[in-house]
Formats: structure tokens, sequence, C-alpha cells
């Protein structure tokens, strides 16, 4: 038999993905869970996080100037347990 602390950790992969809308400002205007498979406790801070902690820079058109732009980023999360 093997002790709770001895047994191996189990790591979970889940990933979603997210469209942001950045103005010409650099502030996040939007942002939406495409797609997912990891649990809603974990799908429900990913909107608030971004709009907390993020920072971005707009996006720079040919003549230099900022543009609203969209981004598509993957998240991975790995659950141990």
């Amino acid at each position: 038999m093997v002790a709770a602390s001895e047994a191996p950790l189990v790591e979970e992969v889940r990933r979603a993905k997210v469209r942001l809308v950045v103005d010409e400002k650099g502030k996040l205007e939007s942002c939406e869970i495409v797609e997912t498979d990891a649990p809603d406790d974990l799908v429900k801070t990913i909107c608030p996080t971004f709009q907390s902690k993020a920072n971005f820079k707009p996006k720079l058109n040919a003549q230099g100037k900022p543009e609203r732009a969209t981004y598509n980023p993957s998240i991975k999360f790995v659950i141990q347990s």
C-alpha cells in the first residue's frame, strides 16, 4: 500500500480559447470564452483575471496609429490531484 503522501500526482490538462477585443487606448473592451473543456470554477475566473491583471498595448496600423484589435489567446490549465 502506498501512503497518500507518496502517491504520484495526477496531472490533467484543460484548455480554453478566448477572444479579447482591445480598443485603440489599450483597454480591454470585451472578453469571451470561445471554447473550453476546463471546469466551470476555472472558466469563470478567466475574463475577470484579464480585466483586472492584464495590460495591453494597442495594435498599430500601417501609419503607426493605435487601433482596435482582436486577439485569440489559448490558455492551458494543468490541474494536479
